[in-house]
């Protein structure tokens, strides 16, 4: 069990995660990864009015949330402040289509709706864009919104399936291939266009393609992060030799976006990287220390195998059970100590990120 303090105001990285009693499906645990071993706080009635609702991004400290009519909603979770964006096609097709059970909807929507990121916080800008990647017939998407739009505008659909997207300012975007080996960076500003396409030649001996193949036996996600003004792609991998599966290890490589190659990071020094299901983000211990200087923190976004059968469980729904801490410098995972990783983890979690 969580212990239940009053919570701070949002200084330091946190989890989210389910309520201690799984039947209240609008209150929230955050486990406070920078602060106190064991810190946790619980919010009540956070997701009053958003019980069917999924979430599917985490950006400078918002929430952005998908309703059961596929309107999403960009939600400040510690004062409760909360503005709309349009409905998301692929997904308002299929809230509308079927009268279906909570969980297959949200299954069927997670996977129609890969990430949203904002490229900035709301309520220091009042022009923030928001941007989506989305799946569609074997296909995947690209679509930005800006407040006020009535609609999202949709970029290109291709059959490279995207795996994650960033902002570099408030108007360049960069869109990561799903087989991490190629970047489109669109510039917003006016009329959207590609001003650059980045297929990476190989780099010493690493490539992307050579590291996934070394690793054939599970499988991986990408994550493009920015750190100190340079562009890192993470290549996470992860083991389907475990019921169910687990992260092993991360790849860190700088993206020389002059030259179109990886550079191999070897080390983070005092940086710290979070991915998941959040916008991926780059952190320093100088200015939380309680962090583990080199090292990626990540939470479960496997939104395909969660609800995969694993022991014999009856819904065979496990849940973001796959948590934890990879460091670069001692190649070793470690999960967390405060976290029944073996309990079901559902609704998935997020990290909230100041």
């Amino acid at each position: 069990m969580y212990v239940v303090k009053h919570y701070p105001l949002p200084q330091s990285p946190w989890l989210m995660l389910p309520s201690n009693d799984q039947n209240n499906v609008t209150s929230r645990c955050f486990f406070d990864v920078a602060g106190k071993p064991g810190t946790f706080y619980t919010m009540t009635n956070l997701f009053r009015g958003f019980s069917d609702s999924w979430c599917i991004g985490s950006s400078h400290g918002w929430l952005v949330i998908l309703d059961r009519k596929a309107v999403v909603h960009v939600f400040y979770p510690l004062s409760g402040a909360s503005l709309r964006l349009p409905e998301i096609g692929t997904a308002a097709e299929i809230s509308t289509s079927f009268n279906m059970d909570v969980h297959v909807l949200h299954y069927l929507c997670r996977r129609s709706i890969s990430k949203v990121v904002l490229s900035s916080d709301p309520a220091r800008n009042n022009n923030f864009t928001a941007a989506a990647v989305f799946n569609e017939k074997q296909k995947s998407g690209l679509a930005y919104c800006k407040k006020g739009y009535m609609t999202w505008i949709e970029l290109y659909m291709h059959s490279e399936l995207d795996s994650d997207v960033l902002f570099h300012g408030d108007d360049q975007l960069f869109a990561l291939g799903r087989k991490g080996s190629l970047i489109h960076v669109w510039n917003l500003k006016g009329n959207p266009i590609v001003t650059k396409t980045i297929t990476f030649e190989p780099c010493g001996r690493e490539t992307v393609a050579r590291v996934v193949e070394r690793f054939i036996y599970g499988r991986y996600e990408s994550y493009l992060v920015e750190s100190l003004g340079e562009i890192l792609l993470v290549v996470r991998t992860i083991s389907l030799r475990y019921s169910p599966y687990r992260t092993v290890s991360f790849r860190v490589y700088n993206v020389n976006v002059t030259k179109s190659k990886l550079e191999k990071v070897e080390c983070l020094d005092d940086r710290v990287l979070f991915v998941g299901g959040n916008q991926s983000v780059s952190l320093s211990t100088r200015d939380f220390s309680a962090l583990e200087r080199n090292s990626v923190y990540f939470a479960d976004d496997r939104w395909s195998m969660m609800n995969v059968n694993y022991n014999g469980l009856d819904k065979g729904d496990y849940g973001g059970h796959d948590l934890g801490v990879y460091s670069l410098e001692d190649k070793v995972v470690k999960r967390f100590d405060e976290i029944d990783d073996e309990r079901i983890v559902y609704p998935p979690p997020f990290w909230i990120l100041p």
